[in-house]
């Protein structure tokens, strides 16, 4: 990592000092096509008038229309024919259809991007056309989308049409405010959301659209909210105008009421055991509220094993940490569970007949943990002293390494298996020197720089390792971050037998990288019988790699 940044800070320093000695060149992009027809090749496609779709007729029917459905005349028409799509199998695989349209067809302020699919619907005595999910191209013509329903669909511009961009604008902003700043103790949300659309021409009613009833409530997590006065928020967004002779009313009504559980009404308890069923003490139970307002609660198991924590109602992330009490149990592996500890029954399926809401709970959970008499818990400190092109690095390389035996195999000492490996890194080293390049010489600033990294792997020790034997490391690295700073003072750069300073001031910049693989070799160093052995690992920017004991807990 540190010979990279100093690459990266020689390269930017001939970028700055150098550049008109150096010549460079460009190489061209590569584009790499997609793989669309790979499902048509599965199951076949199928073309019918202006429909495409990728099933062969024996799985999907795809039947126009002589009438389109709804009247003719309405300002935003079926663009092109009406089709009637049947799926025959039961292939669990969404259907992908392919609407062309003209779009000389297209009336008079409506842009090809805008057009979407839409769905015949009918409920009763209302009936009407119903966006669904699509996307239009309007370089080939065409709106597309990926059918799990099927019914009659058409071409048609979306309601937006009747609206201005900047009422489009209000109308977005303001439904997704509804949901923003959650009171305390928030679990869930409850959405009431009408929206119609009518189009007249005199008395005659052309277009009518209601939302279905059952898509008007959206309930999200919390069931209800069993406290009074509950926080609501509410919107309501009316426009009626003349477009074309024809009188247009499209109007929204939304509300959000805020679920809250203000009590401490989830209530979570049970045991942690070991694999043989014998009860653990003082391991930490941690459960972390994972959406909405925050909230977060610990305690330790007793020494019979057992646990109770009362929460807020809401989805939480709980970990069990057998390190985190006493520090007794770091031969165990720890676990992790996501539970949805909500405290009311469903606000339609589970209301009691006198009308109160059926309460949820307590909740039992056992989480059995993997033990075994050996464990790694060290923290190990590696010098790092380096020196390119005449600069120096000088620091200490800090690893905070544990490790739990998951799959114990059968005979020998007890240590052989599959280990599972945490491996958290932080290294902090100087720099100072000058720098020989291009037959000259850079004196730098001192320089900084501090970077961690966090490991998580498995290796597998087998029966009858000894010492020299190698074994494979993999698993992921994440949390990786290094900040180089340089101190304030003058660069210097010779060369050609003239020399010139550069007053530069204090920098600092930090980098940072996301998940990646990593595969990786480590070697036993010594084998202690059944007092254990030592590996070694491997470093990020130390001289040395760490060597570690795998410790008896006896």
């Amino acid at each position: 990592m540190i010979k990279k940044i100093i690459v990266a800070v020689v390269i930017v320093l001939v970028i700055l000092f150098l550049l008109p000695l150096a010549g460079f060149f460009v190489a061209p992009g590569i584009t790499v096509s997609g793989l669309q027809g790979l499902v048509g090749k599965l199951y076949g496609s199928q073309t019918i008038g202006q429909v495409t779709a990728n099933r062969r007729p024996s799985r999907v029917t795809i039947e126009p229309l002589v009438v389109a459905p709804g009247k003719k005349d309405t300002l935003s028409p079926v663009i092109g024919e009406a089709y009637k799509i049947t799926r025959l199998k039961d292939d669990y695989q969404p259907v992908h259809v392919e609407f062309a349209y003209n779009p000389a067809e297209l009336p008079a302020g409506i842009a090809e991007k805008d057009l979407k699919l839409f769905k015949w619907h009918e409920d009763g005595q209302q009936k009407f056309w119903q966006p669904i999910a699509s996307a239009a191209d309007p370089a080939r013509h065409t709106v597309s989308a990926d059918l799990t329903t099927f019914s009659i669909l058409a071409v048609r511009a979306p309601l937006a049409y009747y609206l201005s961009a900047g009422e489009v604008a209000g109308l977005n902003k303001n439904l997704s405010n509804l949901e923003k700043n959650e009171p305390a103790n928030t679990c869930g949300i409850f959405i009431i959301a009408e929206e119609e659309l009518l189009e007249w021409n005199g008395a005659d009613i052309m277009e009518a659209y209601l939302r279905p009833e059952a898509e008007q409530i959206e309930l999200r997590d919390c069931a209800a909210n069993p406290n009074s006065g509950v926080p609501v928020r509410t919107f309501a967004f009316v426009t009626e105008r003349e477009i074309n002779g024809r009188r247009v009313q499209y109007s929204v009504v939304a509300g959000t009421i805020w679920q809250t559980d203000d009590e401490k009404s989830a209530q979570l308890s049970g045991a942690v055991v070991d694999q043989n069923g014998q009860p653990l003490e003082e391991v930490m139970i941690k459960a972390e509220k994972v959406k909405y307002s925050a909230a977060q609660a610990s305690t330790a198991t007793d020494k019979d094993g057992k646990f109770t924590l009362d929460l807020h109602s809401g989805i939480y992330q709980i970990t069990v940490d057998p390190a985190g009490g006493s520090g007794q149990h770091k031969n165990c592996s720890p676990a992790n569970k996501k539970l949805k500890l909500h405290a009311f029954g469903d606000l339609i399926d589970k209301i009691q007949n006198n009308g109160t809401l059926q309460k949820q709970g307590p909740w039992q959970e056992t989480f059995s943990l993997t033990c075994s008499e050996y464990y790694i818990d060290e923290t190990v400190q590696l010098p790092v002293n380096s020196n390119v092109a005449g600069i120096v690095v000088k620091g200490t390389e800090t690893a905070t390494i544990t490790g739990q035996l998951i799959k114990p195999t059968r005979g020998g000492y007890g240590w052989e298996g599959t280990w599972e490996i945490e491996h958290q890194v932080k290294a902090e080293t100087k720099t100072s020197g000058v720098m020989s390049i291009m037959g000259g010489t850079i004196a730098m600033p001192s320089g900084t720089i501090k970077a961690e990294d966090h490991y998580k792997y498995q290796i597998n020790l087998p029966r009858g390792a000894k010492a020299g034997d190698s074994f494979a490391i993999k698993g992921t690295r994440s949390g990786y971050q290094d900040t180089v700073s340089t101190a304030a003072g003058a660069l210097v750069v010779s060369a050609n037998g003239a020399t010139t300073p550069f007053n530069l001031g204090a920098t600092s910049s930090t980098e940072t990288a996301g998940d990646t693989a990593i595969n990786r070799t480590g070697r036993i160093v010594a084998v202690n019988g059944e007092d254990g052995l030592t590996i070694e690992l491997f470093q990020m920017v130390a001289n040395d790699p760490p060597k570690v004991n795998i410790k008896h807990m006896k």
